[in-house]
């Protein structure tokens, strides 16, 4: 997420500062994720084509799956097909890419995210483009925690907006070398980058290994 966060920061500091593309950020996308996820791709559709029975149910299963994360939608094909939640057991070895799923929602993210950006740059100011973003993050977050209980919702762009939303207002509002800071103070922001690292670090500390979540 850090990485998504800075992308978000230099895609709307390029828009203020006339710099932008969206032809060369498309670009620049498919060059550093499709590279390593077709050899990934291959060498699992390699392996499965050793394990599984060539022209059954779980191998056709598998080859639409395939399609479906070279195409970026592997996150709507396991939310129609899926009939159980992700951290359900029976997904838990037995689904071979379904951990491309967030993979799905970066993409489809990124896809209608930076047009929105680029549009509203153009018309808004830079405090004004804050508010607009934590409003819709803010509409994601209502959506996500309304339907937490029905497993789409895990696999859905749109309840999941707000978790790389809030990335792109911190990124903003942090930065204290530009003057798209909200923040001025260099200290109070190391601190915050402090605490998250200590959150992410609790958070993988309170994990209950037992089947349920702890958050």
């Amino acid at each position: 997420s850090v990485s998504l966060t800075g992308i978000d920061y230099k895609v709307i500091k390029d828009i203020y500062n006339d710099t932008f593309s969206i032809k060369k950020f498309y670009l620049r996308r498919i060059r550093r994720i499709y590279p390593v996820l077709i050899f990934i791709l291959l060498l699992t559709t390699f392996v499965a084509s050793l394990v599984m029975t060539v022209g059954t149910g779980q191998f056709l299963f598998y080859l639409r799956s395939l399609v479906c994360a070279i195409l970026g939608g592997s996150n709507i094909f396991f939310k129609v097909y899926l009939n159980h939640g992700y951290f359900n057991p029976d997904s838990r070895g037995s689904i071979t890419l379904l951990h491309t799923w967030s993979l799905g929602v970066e993409e489809q993210f990124y896809i209608i995210w930076t047009i929105f950006l680029f549009i509203a740059c153009k018309v808004l100011n830079i405090r004004w483009l804050r508010i607009i973003i934590l409003l819709i993050a803010f509409f994601s977050f209502y959506m996500f925690f309304r339907y937490r209980y029905d497993h789409a919702t895990f696999f859905n762009p749109v309840y999941r907006a707000f978790e790389l939303m809030i990335g792109a207002y911190l990124a903003l509002a942090i930065d204290t070398t530009t003057q798209f800071s909200l923040v001025k103070n260099k200290y109070f922001n190391d601190a915050l980058s402090l605490i998250g690292i200590l959150i992410i670090i609790y958070s993988g500390c309170i994990l209950d290994h037992t089947g349920n979540l702890a958050f």
